[in-house]
């Protein structure tokens, strides 16, 4: 119910106002009544009214007066103006002020209740838009780690992610350009030397917080074994200033990092800002390169070690690019002679410490698993869901090489008969989902989460490949099996409806009849009557 203060010092107005208002106003509105401008800014900062019906001339406080006291502590009330006078010089005051009426004396009926009915339209109007705000900003507050995901996927994965980046970028409000810091989590003091299960899953909440904390703008990515990638905006500015900016900020991070999740190490790489986001996987490499240098600084900034001649050679992550990049496409044999290149670079790299050799190269087993969907391979010995195990468990070096060769040579021919099939793997495990859990109460979220993709990424992917939108296609799964269980006549139609996975069996119906053009019981009824001409034609 909405709340009305009428103001005006002579009570034959307040309670014709009232009275009008209480006999001819569809919306129900509770009035209060003032008679001064005093009286009226004191119970407006208790009552808080939606609208005001004010008189400017009266004694002490005048009505233009008491609108500027009441807009201070109630800026969305409305206000309608009552005059004997028609001066320009109080319409003008009035109209600066935002009062959406200006009313002359004497009332006429149909001048007031037209008046309060345009205030109450735009008291609706503002709480819907209101509402429609608060229900998009909600929504991007849930799907925005998702959106950070996708976004820092497109950076730093292979492929043409331009238009995406476009999208991601107006979604999530990101102007100018930044840099790409890395974090690399690292086994305390006595722990074991890698596991995937050494805890980043629970630390992951904490340092996606720390880092919202220290730069509420930046966007972070996904935990790749124990990586994070993180894009930081940066405003324009000198090139010194800039440095000492991003290394100030880094070394924060770090020292956060290090004060509230124990258990841990961690080493920083920084990359160099760039003005587009198209240009960002030039600053993810360099955090790479940063991370895999010799510095001894738990913070590296990748313009302090470009220059150093004395380092080793970097990491070949143009050579890791080239290997996904073929393997995308099919060439199984390209693919393996990029990874033997690869190899033995980290052979020469890490000499026989098998842990670092490792290290290295689990990164590259994930990535080739996200090229699959990660799905692909479940049925594989060594290639199921504990891939990341096998791998880790492996005794030296020789070992190592063929089983990531094995995994390479899988996965492109996988890649190869997909492709021939017509659908990336991505959407292929996702059809193969759905298929097998079409009857359960399954979301779009659910199945961009069985592909390890973004829902927006999926969604846009899935109609792009299938043909339709994933509802739509859900929906069609569930209805033809609805029909062939129909046309098998064992089964009631609440039965069906159990089974192909509605719970309402009125839903179910107008679904079934949306899509097929009559209700389960008519189409019941039709092949039964198609039979029987059957039957009686034969």
């Amino acid at each position: 119910m909405y709340k009305l203060l009428v103001v005006d010092d002579e009570q034959i107005v307040t309670d014709s106002i009232e009275y009008m208002v209480k006999k001819f106003m569809h919306t129900p509105i509770q009035t209060e009544v003032a008679h001064s401008g005093r009286e009226a800014i004191e119970k407006a900062a208790t009552g808080h009214p939606d609208f005001v019906i004010i008189d400017i001339k009266m004694p002490g406080i005048n009505g233009l007066e008491a609108i500027r006291e009441i807009k201070r502590e109630n800026p969305g009330t409305l206000f309608i103006v009552i005059s004997a006078f028609a001066k320009f010089d109080y319409a003008k005051e009035a109209i600066q002020l935002g009062v959406i009426e200006y009313l002359n004396k004497p009332l006429t009926r149909k001048s007031l209740i037209d008046a309060l009915e345009n205030a109450v339209n735009r008291k609706e109007q503002e709480q819907i838009k209101l509402k429609t705000e608060l229900d998009y900003r909600e929504k991007i507050a849930y799907a925005r780690p998702a959106l950070e995901n996708s976004l820092i996927h497109c950076i730093t994965f292979p492929g043409n992610h331009d238009a995406e980046i476009v999208s991601l970028e107006k979604i999530l409000d990101i102007s100018g350009g930044g840099y790409i810091m890395t974090i690399e989590i690292r086994p305390g003091k006595g722990a074991a030397e890698i596991s995937p299960d050494l805890g980043e899953r629970k630390v992951y909440p904490l340092l996606r917080e720390i880092l919202k904390e220290a730069n509420a703008a930046c966007v972070v990515g996904p935990l790749l074994v124990n990586r994070v990638s993180v894009f930081v905006p940066c405003a324009e500015g000198s090139t010194s200033g800039q440095r000492d900016n991003i290394m100030s900020f880094s070394a924060e991070v770090y020292r956060q990092l290090c004060k509230n999740i124990a258990g841990r190490n961690f080493r920083i790489g920084v990359g160099n800002k760039y003005t587009s986001l198209q240009c960002l996987y030039k600053s993810y490499e360099e955090s790479i390169k940063a991370i895999l240098s010799e510095s001894n600084q738990p913070v590296i900034f990748f313009r302090d070690i470009s220059d150093n001649s004395k380092q080793k050679k970097h990491f070949p992550q143009e050579e890791e690019k080239s290997i996904l990049k073929k393997i995308s496409c099919g060439e199984t044999n390209a693919a393996l002679a990029s990874f033997e290149n690869l190899f033995g670079w980290m052979i020469n790299r890490y000499g026989a410490d098998l842990s670092a050799l490792k290290s290295a190269m689990l990164p590259l087993v994930v990535l080739i698993f996200n090229v699959s969907g990660s799905k692909s391979f479940e049925s594989e010995e060594n290639y199921g869901s504990n891939y990341v195990n096998s791998f880790l468990a492996l005794q030296n070096q020789e070992a190592v090489r063929v089983w990531v060769k094995n995994l390479i040579q899988q996965v492109s021919a996988a890649m190869t008969e997909i492709r021939e099939k017509g659908l990336s793997p991505v959407i292929k495990i996702a059809v193969d989902y759905i298929a097998q859990n079409y009857n359960k109460n399954i979301t779009l979220e659910d199945v961009a989460g069985a592909v390890n993709v973004s829902p927006t990424y999926f969604s846009k992917v899935f109609k792009e490949e299938v043909g339709s939108t994933f509802i739509d296609y859900l929906t069609m799964l569930r209805i033809k099996k609805a029909k062939q269980l129909i046309a098998e006549g064992r089964l009631s139609n609440k039965e069906i409806c159990n089974i192909i996975g509605y719970s309402d069996p009125n839903y179910f119906s107008r679904v079934f009849k949306k899509t097929v053009g009559a209700t389960p019981t008519e189409y019941r009824f039709l092949l039964s009557a198609r039979k029987a001409d059957e039957i009686m034609g034969g």
